[in-house]
């Protein structure tokens, strides 16, 4: 969403809209700087507004100097001069508004509101008390003024001082003093007369005495206080602050000023740039024009292309990227990234040799971006001609090279060279050149995975008939294993009977020989269906495969060369060794009888570590440690058309001199149990290679001797063994094996007489065993060991007919497989016997003597 809005955004600039859109922007700001600055009518307000209060204010303390001496009729001037007050304070007031630091003035005017209504408090103030001071100094002086005119003799009991009372109380109001007031006091209080008259204007002189002297020191404070108002002192605060803010304001408009006029200037350019842009893209968006004619073109390269053969499709459509870029000369790498090495080289001169050298660098720059989970998937630098001056060479381009990755494998590069040196690619010549060559690849990449949804269709084919003839083969291999058992089991006890050497004891043994040799095509059959039982070890390959070289070279004639390149370090897989051994054997057999009278065969192990996935001839090979085992010989090779065919079961192409087609069938299975994958590299007339990979193992390895434990065949001693098998002559078969192992057989075809002989018998047997595929489907294991309790049960299992009973219990009671072999029979009844001698008396009792019949 976010990259959608800055596209359309993008695509709004580089409109044409956009240089009409900047013009009228470049005015706006133009108008913008011609009007800018503070407001000069405002300034000529102000200023006026503050000198007529501190005219006011100056008037204000002359009128109560004036009062305070008696020399104002009224008190109009003090009252008029408060009115000045308010009204210029008001007129500030709303001329802050008009100013753009109305908020900075606002604590100085707010000041100046607070010092002219504390002068007003003190002018109402000194009006009141000035008012009763001039009253009590008035009837002060007219009682005063009447006692001295009155009789002499009426003042003789005034004190001394009477007659300085009217000289310091004229000196008090001029010098008011402490001591002087309690002189006045104390003269007022002495003074007194037997006249009720004159004692009466004693009395109001002694009154208006004292209001004078309480009265006079207040009206003093209050004059004084409003000489020292701060209401001039707040006005010229205001003053400084607002042509303070004044002077910042036209310093701000003046920088205001030149910064939109730069930003239209700047505007202007733009438009230029603009236009210039416009016509750049118009160039741009014509060779992009070109640009998808010339993929289409491509494109159309690979449409009818087949899946086997695209070189033609490459070189046209590296022509058509040379003449889009105007390169004469081109050429295109295919390469590993894991080795490095050139898988597939297109080009329309031959070069020098400099590109393989280009691929190292690749590589290291593609390892140090592979920690980058957004790292490119193409990088692109510029080839430098040798002959280039020193100071033009970083601007200068010989041609150009283009590297990208194709897949987790594969990488491509493609290298563009110019008939003459150019300035380098801008950032969009680079990018089509990406472009380009991701076009390119994808169109191989089509064609690749085309090739190879039809190689995995022929192997899904090949599978599925895998899995029909598996399926064959299993019924088959069941029907061989009942002949095999009566051939191996008579053969068997003739050689037992035949001691002595003579003819017929050697035509016996080759009977049993060739039985032997049937069974191991019946074990590369069960292979084939991959149902054969095996069990996986950890084992060492080297140690497998060094013990089966001095078989090899006694198998093969002289005139093979056999050389082995062995890893110095243990090889551990998981498996069985037997399995390794089959398909060296195999192998080298093929590559024998593939090569003349004389050939060499080569066989390898190695641990490999693999980075990423691997496309092989057969499957793919996912990242991880294996082992791999190589088998390559300098044979007649196998050809193109017959190499998807060799693991199928019998195909072969030597049928003529006995090839059964189940040889490499064998290896394709044994391959398989070990979790193994192939791959197959063949070239006719110079030899063929097998790549085998095996899954390493982390656990120690298991010594080679643990698997092939040959040890001597135990003999009973006449213990009674019973026997279930309802075919009646591989019963004849098992008990005559038996008979001759030492012990005393008694056979039965059904359940049902086996219980009710050992219900009706005196003897006890030792051992009985149950071929679970002459039993019935009802019968479950629980039935059949609880109706033999207390007897020890040795179970014989047909591949592919295992009854009502599961793999998992068989396999838990040690069942054997069929055809039975009188050395495994043997110790498989030795191993029973000896756990049933162990157990405890109280798990040999039952129900009776046994538990009777099923059900």
């Amino acid at each position: 969403m976010d990259a959608d809005k800055k596209h359309r955004f993008r695509r709004i600039i580089d409109g044409p809209w956009a240089i009409v859109g900047v013009i009228l922007c470049a005015i706006f700001f133009a108008l913008l700087a011609v009007g800018r600055g503070p407001d000069r009518k405002t300034l000529d307000a102000v200023i006026p507004a503050l000198h007529a209060i501190e005219r006011s204010d100056s008037a204000l303390q002359r009128d109560v100097l004036q009062a305070r001496d008696g020399l104002l009729n009224n008190y109009d001037p003090l009252v008029g001069s408060v009115v000045q007050l308010h009204e210029m304070l008001n007129r500030l007031r709303s001329l802050s508004t008009d100013t753009d630091d109305q908020q900075r003035l606002a604590v100085p005017l707010e000041r100046l509101s607070l010092a002219i209504q504390q002068s007003e408090t003190l002018v109402e103030q000194f009006k009141t008390t000035n008012a009763i001071l001039r009253n009590s100094q008035s009837i002060f002086g007219k009682i005063l003024s009447d006692l001295y005119k009155s009789r002499e003799a009426e003042r003789q009991n005034f004190p001394a001082a009477w007659d300085q009372l009217s000289h310091l109380m004229m000196q008090f109001q001029t010098y008011p003093d402490v001591d002087l007031s309690q002189h006045i006091s104390t003269i007022l209080q002495q003074t007194s007369s037997t006249n009720e008259a004159i004692e009466a204007k004693l009395e109001a002189l002694a009154k208006h005495g004292h209001m004078v002297l309480a009265t006079l020191p207040v009206v003093d404070d209050v004059v004084v206080a409003i000489q020292n108002s701060e209401v001039s002192a707040r006005a010229q605060d205001l003053q400084n602050q607002y042509l303070a803010d004044y002077s910042e304001s036209t310093v701000r408009a003046t920088w205001s000023r030149l910064f939109l006029g730069t930003i239209a200037i700047v505007l202007c350019l733009y438009i230029l740039l603009l236009v210039n842009r416009l016509r750049l893209q118009t160039n741009r968006l014509a060779r992009r024009l070109d640009f998808e004619n010339t993929r289409n073109e491509i494109k159309t390269n690979f449409d009818s292309v087949s899946s086997s053969d695209w070189a033609d499709a490459i070189q046209r459509s590296l022509r058509v990227l040379a003449r889009y870029f105007d390169a004469k000369r081109y050429e295109m790498l295919f390469f590993n990234i894991e080795t490095g090495e050139i898988e597939e080289k297109y080009e329309n001169i031959p070069g020098d040799g400099r590109s393989d050298s280009l691929i190292p660098e690749f590589l290291a720059d593609l390892r140090r971006h592979l920690a980058n989970p957004k790292r490119n998937r193409f990088f692109c630098r510029s080839l430098q001609s040798q002959g280039e001056l020193v100071f033009t060479r970083d601007a200068m381009s010989a041609g150009a090279i283009v590297q990208g990755e194709i897949s987790e494998r594969d990488a491509a590069m493609v290298i563009f060279e110019y008939a003459e040196s150019r300035p380098k690619a801008s950032a969009d010549e680079v990018e089509l050149m990406q472009s380009a060559i991701d076009a390119l690849i994808q169109s191989i990449d089509r064609v690749r995975k085309r090739q190879e949804r039809d190689t995995l269709e022929q192997r899904l084919k090949h599978a599925e008939r895998l899995q029909a003839v598996g399926t064959l083969a299993a019924g088959i291999a069941h029907e061989f294993n009942n002949i095999l058992g009566s051939m191996l089991g008579y053969g068997e006890m003739a050689l037992q009977i035949l001691r002595r050497p003579s003819t017929t004891r050697h035509y016996v043994q080759e009977i049993v020989a060739a039985g032997e040799r049937a069974r191991l095509i019946i074990d590369q059959i069960l292979t084939l269906s991959r149902k054969r039982e095996r069990t996986s070890q950890p084992f060492d390959v080297v140690e497998a495969v060094s013990s089966i070289l001095p078989m090899l070279k006694v198998s093969l004639t002289d005139a093979f060369q056999i050389t082995s390149r062995l890893v110095d370090k243990p090889a551990v897989i998981l498996g069985n060794p037997i399995e390794i051994q089959q398909i060296v054997m195999n192998l080298c057999k093929n590559a024998a009888e593939a090569s003349d009278e004389t050939g060499r065969i080569e066989i390898e192990v190695a641990s490999l570590e693999l980075r990423s996935r691997r496309l092989l001839s057969h499957g793919v090979l996912s990242a991880g440690s294996y082992i791999r085992l190589a088998i390559a010989d300098n044979g007649a090779g196998i050809p193109e058309a017959v190499l998807s065919h060799i693991f199928e079961p019998f195909f072969t192409t030597k049928s003529r001199s006995g090839g059964t087609g189940l040889g490499l069938a064998a290896v394709h299975g044994n391959v398989q149990a070990l979790a193994g994958h192939i791959n197959v590299e063949s070239e006719v007339g110079r030899g063929t290679r097998f790549d085998l990979y095996f899954p390493a193992s982390l656990q120690p390895a298991v010594p080679l001797r643990q698997f092939f434990n040959d040890e001597s065949v135990p003999f009973g001693n006449g213990e009674i063994v019973i026997l279930l098998e309802k075919e009646h002559s591989l019963l004849m078969i098992h008990e005559e094996k038996v008979a001759a192992l030492g012990y005393e057989p008694v056979g039965f075809s059904t359940l049902a007489q086996l219980l009710e002989w050992l219900t009706k018998s005196d003897q006890q047997p030792d051992l009985a065993i149950i071929d679970v595929a002459s039993l019935e489907e009802s019968v479950r294991l629980v039935d059949l060991e609880r109706s033999l309790a207390g007897l020890s049960l040795l179970l014989v299992k047909d591949q592919y007919r295992t009854g009502s009973m599961s793999e998992h219990n068989l396999r838990r009671l040690g069942a054997l497989r069929k055809p039975l072999n009188s050395r495994s029979l043997a110790h498989a009844i030795h191993q029973k016997m000896a756990a049933g001698d162990n157990a405890q008396p109280d798990q040999l009792q039952a129900t009776g003597r046994y538990a009777g019949k099923l059900g």
